[in-house]
């Protein structure tokens, strides 16, 4: 079953996209406490955690109108950049109004060289492989 059988039929049930790029995140220093209890302290440079990441079309975003958070177990860890979200909204939108929860594959690199560094990012498909209409 491809992606856009998933959307016809999605329902209210959780659709995992399987990515083939990594899209880094902004924001994530403003969700350190929650990065943490990610990583559950980092205790070595260079951390490398991956985790199940659910992304959330916001349509009251305040900042950016196409804003898509990224969500681990409901807190916020971080965004698509306005860039990546003003690309993959129309395709989240879709699902989003089909009930789905959307999930994707999420990794922390976190590292203490020069003070504190968080790089966060979410594995996607291709735009050109997301259904946008």
């Amino acid at each position: 079953m491809g992606l856009l059988d998933k959307l016809k039929t999605a329902g209210g049930q959780s659709i995992h996209l399987d990515g083939t790029r990594t899209l880094h995140l902004a924001g994530p220093q403003h969700y350190e406490s929650d990065l943490r209890k990610l990583v559950k302290r980092n205790r070595e440079d260079g951390a490398r955690v991956p985790f199940p990441a659910t992304l959330v079309p916001e349509k009251r975003n305040k900042h950016d109108a196409n804003a898509v958070a990224v969500k681990w177990n409901g807190r916020t860890i971080g965004y698509l950049s306005k860039e990546d979200a003003a690309a993959y909204r129309p395709a989240l939108d879709r699902l989003a109004a089909t009930g789905a929860t959307i999930s994707v594959d999420g990794v922390v690199y976190a590292g203490h060289k020069s003070g504190r560094y968080w790089d966060v990012g979410v594995r996607m498909p291709q735009v050109k492989k997301m259904p946008t209409g």
